[in-house]
């Protein structure tokens, strides 16, 4: 039996490399950006957050990172801080998921081709690595609160971006804007717990959280699915769900960080 002869003609990368690509290519590019990008004095072995610390009180860093794990996740549960954090990680993995999954049917819906709709989760990609390292660095010299809002922000541009796409053009700033959500969601979704809560019950304490972002994840599709039966196009649900995460971001203005006892 004679095996079929792909008759499909390349596009995107693949046409531009002449055939072939590999996309471990972009795996690598992005940990080369990151690479590139590390902080200086921030590694595996030297902490520029707990060292110097622990050098002024001449004690050690194991020492000064237990003093910061303050809260149990019975005290996390019992703050306002838990639940605006929560509802924003929430609102980013719900949405997210939704135009991840429906990103082919918006497009194609809004005129533009299956092959451009699929190129743009390339562009996500490249965007998204190289956007990381560069994210990780502003938000060590952000407050986390506004780190937070800024990633909502982001978010919600998104959204309103996919609600627009009608040619290359802004399908490219729609996979930009979105690689830029991603790399904040990833980042922030870490990053942000201990500077609220410390670190010695993390584990607990991300963990519920985390659960929230899985159902958020499971759910997103359903309104914006909903929302196309309802209006016979995805443009008008975009940009009522971008709505959420600018309400989560206004949330998050009043983020404090909770009174707990060290």
């Amino acid at each position: 039996m004679r095996t079929p002869t792909p008759t499909g003609t390349p596009t995107g990368l693949v046409a531009l490399v002449g055939g072939r690509f590999f996309y471990g290519w972009l795996v690598l590019f992005g940990a080369a950006v990151g690479l590139f990008a590390s902080g200086a004095r921030q590694s595996f072995n030297f902490s520029a957050f707990v060292d110097p610390i622990a050098a002024d009180l001449a004690v050690g860093s194991t020492a000064v990172a237990s003093a910061y794990g303050f809260a149990t996740l019975g005290q996390a549960l019992r703050t306002p801080a838990f639940y605006i954090i929560a509802g924003g990680l929430f609102s980013m993995s719900m949405l997210s998921t939704a135009l991840h999954f429906f990103q082919i049917s918006v497009f194609t819906a809004q005129g533009l081709d299956p092959a451009t709709a699929a190129m743009a989760f390339t562009l996500i990609a490249v965007a998204m690595a190289a956007a990381m390292p560069l994210v990780g660095r502003a938000v060590d010299r952000m407050q986390p609160r506004l780190a937070l809002i800024a990633a909502l922000c982001l978010q919600s541009a998104s959204l309103a971006a996919a609600a627009f796409v009608a040619d290359l053009p802004t399908a490219v700033i729609y996979a930009v804007l979105f690689g830029l959500t991603n790399a904040s969601s990833m980042v922030i979704g870490t990053y942000i717990w201990p500077r609220y809560f410390g670190r010695r019950h993390i584990g607990s304490i991300m963990g519920t959280a985390q659960t929230a972002g899985v159902v958020g994840a499971s759910l997103g599709p359903l309104p914006l699915g909903a929302g196309y039966d309802l209006f016979g196009s995805y443009a008008e649900t975009l940009l009522i769900l971008a709505a959420l995460p600018a309400v989560a971001a206004v949330a998050a203005a009043f983020l404090r960080r909770p009174p707990l006892e060290r």
